[in-house]
């Protein structure tokens, strides 16, 4: 049996998700993909001692996108183009949610050693999730603004709805990150309801 890289497997993983949209029955949606955020241990992996101290942002000359995190990263916005590109003659809209280089720069929204284990009694070093407030909060700036954006353009067409794919993103065991789609919903211009829609 052929050995497959990990980032085959991140890639087969994308493009099945985006496969399984085209495919749903009266789905004329927009889907947004927010680009996986690195982690920034230092002095050593997760599990062998490292850990990310720093109280204040990277400036761009001090970090960049490179080896593995390039390479997800990279694949992530193929398959959303390769989607894009398939799903137009459908009425599907894919649209990026960029947030990989931005993220890198804030090693600071970690909570390092002020986590705590589930299982044990002590403090782990957690330089993956985002905790602390500020980073992750512009997630959601960024997606309302996208939302805003594509309310405007509804009412432009005349379309009474548009219908959203909202991904959440999970961390793995082994600290590669993965998407899986978390809901989907249809919203009504003029209206806070949220319904969803009819596969």
């Amino acid at each position: 049996m052929t050995a497959l890289t990990k980032y085959h497997a991140y890639m087969m993983a994308f493009r099945t998700a985006f496969r399984t949209l085209q495919r749903l029955k009266n789905y004329k949606g927009i889907t947004f993909l927010r680009t996986f955020s690195p982690s920034h241990f230092e002095n050593g992996d997760w599990d062998k001692g490292g850990n990310c101290g720093r109280t204040r942002p990277f400036t761009s000359q001090e970090v960049e996108l490179d080896g593995y995190t390039m390479e997800f990263y990279l694949t992530q916005v193929e398959e959303l183009r390769a989607a894009e590109n398939q799903g137009m003659d459908m009425g599907l809209k894919f649209s990026l949610l960029d947030s990989t280089e931005i993220m890198l720069l804030r090693p600071d929204g970690h909570p390092n050693q002020y986590r705590h284990s589930m299982h044990k009694n002590k403090t782990v070093n957690d330089c993956v999730h985002w905790c602390l407030p500020g980073p992750i909060d512009t997630w959601n700036e960024f997606l309302f603004y996208m939302l805003k954006i594509e309310r405007q353009r509804a009412v432009v067409e005349n379309r009474n709805h548009f219908t959203v794919i909202v991904y959440l993103h999970i961390q793995s065991p082994d600290s590669l990150l993965t998407s899986q789609i978390l809901f989907y919903t249809q919203i009504t211009i003029g209206s806070n309801n949220f319904m969803r829609p009819e596969l």
